[in-house]
């Protein structure tokens, strides 16, 4: 199999896909992962999760993560994802 994330892990009936999207967003930035998260951010929006919710994620990761990665994720989602 060539691609099992997308294959087996994002179809795993277990969670839905907004779910998916939510703990990999976190995920990306937490672990500061600048160049992977425009891609997930979309991916997220595209899943159902809104604006102000990813928005409301973000902060809630700084807490945890650190406000560094939190600030530079914000940074990258407004400009992933403007209004």
């Amino acid at each position: 199999m060539e691609d099992p994330l997308y294959s087996e892990v994002w179809a795993d009936p277990a969670l839905s896909p907004r779910d998916r999207s939510i703990a990999t967003v976190a995920a990306v930035v937490a672990l500061y992962r600048p160049e992977e998260l425009p891609a997930q951010l979309r991916r997220a929006v595209d899943n159902g999760v809104t604006r102000a919710e990813l928005g409301a994620l973000i902060t809630q990761i700084a807490f945890y993560a650190g406000f560094p990665e939190a600030i530079s994720a914000s940074a990258i989602a407004a400009r992933t994802l403007p209004d």
